[in-house]
């Protein structure tokens, strides 16, 4: 049977996805935290089990960033500097949702009100599709992830590629009721950049520096797709290299990041040793907390960007895990225990790299 453009990039896309289950793979909720007596022993840690993962699953560079107390305590590059920028594929869903936030909150938007977007013809009612539901997965709409387009490609139009027009995914159609289900769909995050991009009158890029990036010090990680200085390199399954495909849906997987600067989001998550607040100032507590709260349903394992989960003992983690061709990344933080960790690798074995790393800090 032959296959549309659209089914083919349907097709290609199974294995390209951004996963939306990071820390299942690697902590399970009969874990308990058993904190490490101090930043020098998981250093020692990471020392011993990320290189070791690194050579047998093919994986030629790595940078792992450790949080403690609302502040970037520790950072090793493995077979890259430490301030290699990698593409951190879905793990951009949660910077991008914090720069929505933020512009909706300054335009007086609610994030339970309408965004607009009208979808293809569909059964169910998109005056359901709102940011709440869009940045937590339950607005109904389809598209779980993107291939991308290889350098040199000009990216197309966020309305060419909601369409489906482009070869990257299949159109963003609303598939199911708004706030029945959670379903993972960078389809929504396509829609919620477009939202922000008409309510800002600004380049989502640009947009994302001023609110995001730079109020939090991430000064060296980017959403334009341009190459950059200590850009790394992907790599397939067998340590190949590959290109670094580039994207035009830049809220779900756009973002180029060091592990200092994830890092760096990453304590925003937590309060400083001394108390202060999270953020660093810079993120209200109050807008913090709406997205860290579990949204309608999710079953409780989802807010505004972030994964959410319990382990055994109680402590709560919040999460998000990156995937793309050459391309894997996981941030896992316990914001009430105090403790973070950022691995983000140039592999697609990358995920295994992952797993150990965390393993380190929460088995």
């Amino acid at each position: 049977m032959r296959l549309g453009r659209r089914g083919a990039a349907a097709l290609a896309l199974s294995a390209l996805v951004a996963a939306g289950a990071g820390v299942a793979a690697a902590v399970s909720r009969g874990d308990r935290f058993a904190p490490p007596a101090d930043t020098g022993v998981l250093a020692r840690r990471l020392l011993a089990v990320v290189p070791r993962a690194m050579r047998e699953h093919h994986v030629p560079g790595a940078a792992v960033a450790v949080v403690r107390d609302g502040r970037v305590a520790w950072v090793r590059g493995f077979g890259v500097p430490a301030d290699a920028r990698f593409q951190v594929a879905s793990l951009s869903k949660p910077v991008s949702a914090l720069g929505i936030v933020r512009l909706a909150r300054t335009a007086r938007f609610p994030l339970t009100d309408a965004v607009g977007w009208q979808p293809v013809a569909s059964s169910f009612d998109p005056r359901g599709i709102t940011l709440a539901r869009l940045l937590s997965h339950t607005a109904g709409l389809s598209v779980e992830g993107y291939g991308g387009f290889a350098p040199g490609a000009r990216p197309p139009t966020l309305t060419a590629s909601l369409a489906g027009d482009t070869g990257d995914a299949p159109p963003v159609e609303l598939v199911r009721p708004p706030g029945s289900a959670f379903a993972y769909s960078g389809g929504g995050y396509t829609v919620a950049q477009l939202w922000a991009e008409e309510a800002s009158a600004e380049a989502f890029a640009r947009l994302m520096r001023d609110t995001v990036l730079e109020p939090l010090g991430m000064t060296a990680s980017s959403f334009a797709q341009t190459d950059l200085p200590r850009d790394a390199t992907p790599h397939d399954a067998r340590g190949r290299p590959i290109p670094a495909y580039r994207y035009a849906e830049l809220a779900a997987a756009g973002l180029r990041a060091t592990a200092p600067d994830m890092g760096r989001f990453a304590a925003a998550l937590m309060r400083g040793p001394d108390g202060a607040p999270p953020g660093r100032g810079v993120v209200p507590a109050a807008t913090l907390a709406a997205m860290l709260r579990p949204a309608p349903a999710t079953r409780g394992h989802w807010g505004l960007g972030f994964e959410l989960d319990r382990l055994a003992d109680g402590t709560r983690v919040v999460e998000h895990a990156g995937s793309s061709r050459g391309w894997r990344s996981r941030m896992v933080v316990l914001p009430d225990r105090g403790w973070g960790i950022v691995v983000l690798t140039d592999g697609d074995g990358g995920d295994a790299v992952a797993d150990a790393a965390v393993r380190a800090l929460v088995g």
